[in-house]
């Protein structure tokens, strides 16, 4: 798109383009997180299921080793890139508050992080 500053002239991402997916994969991954924890306190197990895997997946794909630290404190993570993760039958309520706390947390970032 020639001018909007969002991709280069080879169709790649430019910088603009990455700080804004940067910031949409980070809203996709706590309404992910936050999807899950409201379907697992209602006894929706398969919407959790799917709605956690996704978050572990995004986790991972944006290299977010906190978040997925603490995804795996209420998931088994089978296979982190795919999303493919199990409800953990019994998970401490400190590490599923930790979990909507930081999913939650909004994260500033200093110019060129993003």
């Amino acid at each position: 798109m020639p001018g909007s500053g969002c991709t280069s002239t080879s169709g790649l991402p430019t910088t603009a383009g990455t700080a804004g997916w940067h910031f949409t994969g980070q809203e996709e991954l706590a309404d992910a997180i936050a999807d899950g924890l409201a379907a697992s306190k209602r006894g929706d197990e398969e919407t959790a299921t799917a709605r956690l895997g996704r978050a572990v997946a995004l986790a991972h794909q944006a290299g977010n080793t906190e978040t997925a630290r603490l995804l795996a404190r209420v998931v088994d993570v089978l296979d982190e890139a795919a999303g493919t993760v199990a409800l953990k039958r019994k998970v401490d309520a400190a590490d599923e508050m930790a979990l909507d706390t930081r999913s939650t947390k909004t994260v500033r970032r200093s110019p060129g992080q993003g």
